[in-house]
Parts: C-alpha cells; structure tokens; sequence
C-alpha cells in the first residue's frame, strides 16, 4: 500500500508555499462541506486550502470511472504556483478540476458514495475559459494539486 504522505509531497509543502492562491469569501453555496461525504477515496486527498478560485482554460475533459470529470485547465497567468511537479510532468503544466459524479459510477466501490448526491456543477467544454471554486488539494496517488471537489464552475466570457 502506497503511503499517504510521500518526501515529494513533504518537499513541496515546505518549499513551495502555496501562497499564489485566491480567497474567496465563503457561503452556503459555494463552500460546501458536506460533498466531502461523496467523494471517492477521500484518505488520499490533503486539503490545502478550502474554497479558493482558479481560472483558465480548458485543455481536456475525461470522464473517469468513479463518475468524477477530470478536467486539465491552463491557469491563466501568474497562478502557476498552485502547480506541482507532478501537475507539469502528468498533467501537461495544468491544474486538475474534478466535478464529483458528473455521470454515474461504474466502478462498483465508488457508488457507495454518491448515494443520493445529484451534481449540479457544469462541466465545461474544451477551450472554454473558465472560473472554478473547490479545495485545493494534493492527490497523494499522483502528488499533483487538483480542485476537488468542484463546488462551481462558471464561463468566462472574454
């Protein structure tokens, strides 16, 4: 079993200061912390920071097995700090937004969590320049940073 915490995770939460993030102000709406119930394999996420904004735009949309969109977005310029290593080596230099159960689970052990949650995040097009609020997190199965879950996500119309 993989550890949870690896050196490169405790290189870069000590060298890299997550420090180019955006507070938002939080409400019921947009900072929900009761989606942490549905969402798979939680233990392998380390919140950095709850309810923080990123724009960008986005690159690709995968639709995963546990029901989760798994969306790369280029940062829009000067939010590169967010990114890991890993983010620029696995995830071509974006950061990772995941909207929970955007479609239905196939993967069995992931349906116990949805239970009776309904998504009413959007899941955007390719290219579109967006706004997403989430936690931002570390993936310790990858050791990249992601928004997840995505509590909004809004286009932007340039």
């Amino acid at each position: 079993m993989r550890a949870f915490i690896t050196p490169l995770f405790i290189f870069y939460l000590f060298h890299f200061p997550f420090s180019g993030y955006t507070q938002v102000t939080t409400t019921e709406t947009t900072c929900d912390d009761t989606l942490w119930k549905h969402v798979y394999n939680s233990m392998r996420l380390k919140v950095l920071q709850k309810c923080i904004t990123v724009t960008g735009v986005v690159k690709s949309v995968k639709l995963k097995g546990d029901g989760d969109a798994h969306i790369l977005v280029k940062l829009d310029a000067g939010r590169e700090k967010l990114l890991t290593q890993a983010n620029y080596r696995d995830a071509d230099s974006c950061m990772i937004v995941e909207v929970i159960y955007a479609i239905d689970a196939w993967k069995f052990d992931a349906k116990q969590f949805r239970k009776k949650y309904v998504n009413k995040v959007y899941v955007p097009k390719l290219g579109e320049h967006i706004e997403a609020i989430g936690n931002l997190v570390i993936d310790s199965h990858h050791d990249w940073a992601e928004i997840h879950p995505a509590l909004k996500i809004t286009v932007i119309n340039d």
